[in-house]
């Protein structure tokens, strides 16, 4: 699946991720990509804030999201991204969805 592939080529090795309380990592990611494919029909980005520090930028932002069961939430996240062999790779991310 697309999702997985994009997932496997952004995220950094050691990254770890906040999503409403619970810890998950590269790992976690993949396999839920892997095995609960297509849990998103669209998604809107309101806005996107990018600060750059040297190699790194964090990127806040906000987004509406629907899911294929036809609820929407209001995603908020903050990614750190680092620029090394190359590439930009998210290392951090926390995210918090709120129900519409």
């Amino acid at each position: 699946p697309h999702e997985f592939d994009v997932i496997q080529r952004i995220l950094a090795d050691d990254f770890i991720g906040l999503i409403d309380g619970q810890i998950y990592t590269k790992t976690d990611a993949l396999s839920f990509a892997k095995h609960e494919p297509g849990s998103v029909a669209s998604e809107h980005i309101d806005y996107v804030k990018v600060q750059f520090h040297g190699m790194t930028a964090i990127a806040q932002g906000q987004a509406i999201v629907t899911k294929t069961n036809g609820h929407r939430v209001r995603n908020r996240f903050i990614d750190t991204w680092i620029f090394e062999n190359q590439t930009w790779r998210i290392v951090a991310a926390a995210d918090t969805d709120t129900p519409l």
